[in-house]
């Protein structure tokens, strides 16, 4: 942590961290939100490139649909002997060897009536000619009005084909379907148009496919029959069922779990090829046939775009990143050398004797340049209030000498007072010393009074007859005893007094002392 204590390790640490988060953001962004949007528009340009297949396959059938309503509106107009003859040229009018060939299929008794099977039908012989088929026709073969191609003909919308699902017979190598579409006569059913069409172009259909989408594609049934050849196998797998071949090839083995799970719509899921890859496959309808696309591509490179696109954003991410980390670095240090040069300036001022009136030199007026101005305006203010604090002390160095010399006078006073105070004391020890002598002298003389008295009552018995000289010499000594009473009162209450003067006089000495004391703590300050 010692490397991560100046600004600079700080924010280029935040900066980088910061930069490596946006990396890891953009990589969580693009697999969570932008990737899938990709590999679905890959996934849709897939499957838009195997509709193509199935645009095709619709225009050669329109291609058909429409020669069979020319068919089935020129038909009712002619005679029996008229379609015999015509219908080879209606059939072959493209002159496609696809359409392998064509026929009319009266119901019972309206062509003719009393006979229940008459029908006009020309196929292609080994040469491509179309020659006439009269097998519906006898005895030993099955009814055709009751095939489930021809009521499905008879149902269909009119001017719509119905497709028959895929068959091969001994008339031809290859699988075909018909175009079954009904004949009306008068607004009323008539009889069934039909058209082969061989379905080999699909095969020629689904290779050129293949090799554009760089992916494997078959046509289906939706009951599993396969319409179209793996191209480059030799295998022939046209008209067998995917659940027979699920075990050989995983891709049909996927087809046939799609068709397991199909709804509506293009169905989606995912599957180990031989080569253990993971496969992306597409079930998808061929609108207005019974048949199915299946289409599949390896799973990576279905995702190549979004790889593509992630490799993209890192060349041109990284290389930003740098770019503004170095940017970074260089502005952090062209900061950091102008901090250093600062902090030396700000060094310089508190160095030394700290000379307030020099100023650091701002060139600039961007924030660090604005720091330094903040600086020179706070030296400037430590320089006026040392100005400040130096005149307050000039004026409280005078108030102290003043309270001083003031202080010395006082000392001075407090001192002639205590001179005083101990003259008054010494004086009022003495007045308490002669009162206490004065007290012991009253004291012997009324004790001495006492003895008298007594001495006078003994001689009464024994000088009665001087009694009348000694009571006036008694009334004498009374009066005196009554005045050194009143003396001994007067003593007591000297006392008392002298006390409450000693009590002043100590209070005086404390008062005395404590101003002292004062005066010498303001004379040392």
């Amino acid at each position: 942590m010692a490397s991560l204590k100046t600004v600079q390790a700080r924010y280029t640490a935040t900066f980088v961290g910061l930069m490596a988060l946006v990396i890891v953001l953009t990589v969580y962004g693009i697999g969570q939100f932008v990737s899938p949007r990709l590999t679905a528009n890959d996934e849709n340009i897939l499957t838009a490139k195997a509709a193509d297949i199935s645009n095709e396959i619709k225009t050669e059938l329109a291609r058909v649909q429409a020669q069979a309503r020319v068919i089935t509106e020129l038909v009712p107009q002619l005679s029996s002997d008229d379609i015999d003859r015509l219908l080879p040229f209606m059939v072959n009018q493209y002159g496609e060897a696809k359409v392998f060939g064509g026929g009319i299929w009266h119901l019972p008794n309206v062509r003719t009536p009393g006979r229940a099977k008459h029908s006009t039908f020309y196929h292609r012989d080994a040469s491509g000619k179309l020659i006439v088929n009269t097998h519906w026709n006898s005895p030993e073969s099955l009814n055709y009005f009751e095939q489930g191609w021809h009521k499905g003909g008879l149902n269909s919308p009119a001017g719509q084909c119905a497709w028959a699902p895929a068959y091969q017979d001994a008339a031809s190598p290859e699988p075909r379907t018909n175009c079954a579409m009904a004949i009306t006569k008068d607004g009323q059913p008539w009889g069934v148009s039909t058209i082969d069409v061989t379905l080999g172009f699909f095969n020629k259909l689904v290779e050129a496919k293949e090799q554009e989408v760089h992916g494997r594609i078959m046509i289906i049934e939706a009951d599993g029959k396969i319409l179209s050849n793996v191209p480059g196998s030799s295998d022939k797998i046209v008209l067998r069922n995917v659940s027979e071949l699920a075990a050989q090839s995983p891709f049909i083995n996927g087809i046939k779990s799609a068709l397991a799970a199909k709804g509506t719509g293009t169905s989606r899921l995912t599957y180990q090829n031989s080569d253990g890859e993971e496969a992306t496959l597409f079930l998808m309808p061929v609108a207005g046939t019974p048949w199915l696309l299946a289409v599949s591509q390896n799973t990576d490179l279905l995702k190549s775009q979004s790889a593509t696109v992630l490799k993209t954003l890192a060349w041109l991410q990284i290389p930003m990143v740098l770019v503004l980390l170095i940017l970074m670095i260089v502005a952090l240090r062209t900061l950091m050398n102008r901090l250093s040069v600062l902090k030396v300036n700000i060094d310089t001022l508190s160095a030394g004797d700290a000379d307030l009136t020099r100023r650091i030199t701002v060139k600039g007026h961007d924030e660090v340049d604005q720091v330094g101005e903040s600086v020179n305006n706070f030296i400037a203010y430590l320089q006026r209030m040392m100005l400040d604090v130096s005149s307050s002390t000039s004026e409280i160095a005078s108030g102290i000498e003043q309270l001083r010399s003031q202080a010395g006078v006082t000392n001075a006073i407090l001192i002639r007072h205590a001179n005083e105070t101990d003259q008054a004391v010494t004086a009022i020890t003495e007045m308490s010393s002669t009162a206490d002598e004065v007290a012991r002298s009253a004291a012997q003389t009324a004790s001495f009074t006492q003895s008298a008295n007594e001495n006078a009552q003994v001689s009464k018995t024994v000088v009665a007859d001087a009694s009348d000289s000694v009571n006036a010499l008694i009334s004498e000594v009374d009066s005196a005893t009554s005045k050194v009473q009143s003396m001994e009162q007067d003593a007591k209450r000297i006392n008392a007094v002298l006390a409450v003067i000693g009590e002043i006089a100590g209070q005086t000495n404390l008062l005395a002392l404590n101003a002292a004391i004062e005066a010498a703590r303001a004379g040392e300050q």
